[in-house]
């Protein structure tokens, strides 16, 4: 159900009807090409954005997220100390420490969507034959980072504008003494960037920021929720990101209560 809820947009995104996305946010995805197409003009697209030659470099979407988050990174190393770095880090200098570790995550990411652009080649062909014989018009539903490649520059702005997202929420959270959820840079890196390029497959740079906030807001909002559901059944201190996940749990828990109320 959730990756046909999704394919309208990802239509979108991949200019065909070959592909789905199979991830656990396709309900936030999908409001976020709603919102992008509302807000924005597909024609304004983050790939055709003209920055200044200084940061003509964040058009390589490799050193765009290098760049972003190395800064992360240092950003929490200068907040929890040399002392806590360092004994994280296995020896290494808690100034060098967030260098490597941000430099890692790029390189991991290089490969996943080097690995996601050979895949695409083979995947499509494989699914032919089930489609024809199988199950008529079945299409590969797969994970989030298939989209990044078709809007790289999309993919560090909806990272960078849900995280604002998160961290708003971080504090609002705070102040109304409600579960707080910290958003963690790897999932919002990956749900955010997801965000972002259906944001901008409808609405340009505009649907991309816009888009990809709100996804940035729902991913806080939604765990914050079910907290409370989660530590009744004996899971204190855990909760899911994803809208998909919430949105059924939250389904499920209220149904439920409705029934043992019934009956």
């Amino acid at each position: 159900m959730f990756p046909a809820i999704c394919q309208p947009y990802m239509r979108k995104v991949t200019g065909d009807d070959e592909l789905a996305l199979g991830h656990y946010v396709t309900v936030g995805y999908a409001l976020s090409g709603w919102i992008g197409s509302k807000v924005g003009k597909p024609e304004d697209s983050t790939e055709n954005l003209k920055l200044p030659v200084w940061l003509s470099i964040f058009k390589d979407y490799v050193v765009g997220v290098s760049i972003t988050i190395i800064i992360f990174f240092y950003i929490a190393a200068i907040a929890a100390g040399k002392a806590k770095v360092e004994a994280l880090s296995g020896g290494v200098n808690w100034l060098v420490y967030p260098l490597f570790q941000g430099l890692s995550f790029a390189a991991s990411l290089f490969v996943i969507i080097t690995g996601v652009r050979m895949l695409l080649g083979e995947i499509v062909n494989a699914f032919v034959g089930i489609s024809e014989r199988l199950i008529p018009n079945a299409k590969p539903a797969l994970d989030c980072p298939i989209v990044f490649p078709f809007a790289p520059t999309a993919t560090v702005i909806g990272f960078l504008s849900a995280y604002v997202g998160g961290l708003l929420c971080m504090f609002a959270f705070g102040a109304f003494n409600m579960a707080v959820i910290i958003p963690v840079a790897v999932p919002y890196f990956f749900i955010g960037a997801t965000a972002g390029v259906f944001g901008n497959a409808t609405g340009g740079w505009k649907g991309a920021i816009a888009g990809s906030f709100v996804v940035g807001v729902l991913i806080a909002i939604g765990p914050s929720t079910i907290y409370p559901i989660m530590a009744n059944l004996g899971l204190e201190g855990t909760a899911f990101p994803e809208t998909d996940f919430n949105i059924v749990g939250l389904l499920v828990y209220y149904i439920g209560k409705f029934l043992q109320f019934i009956f």
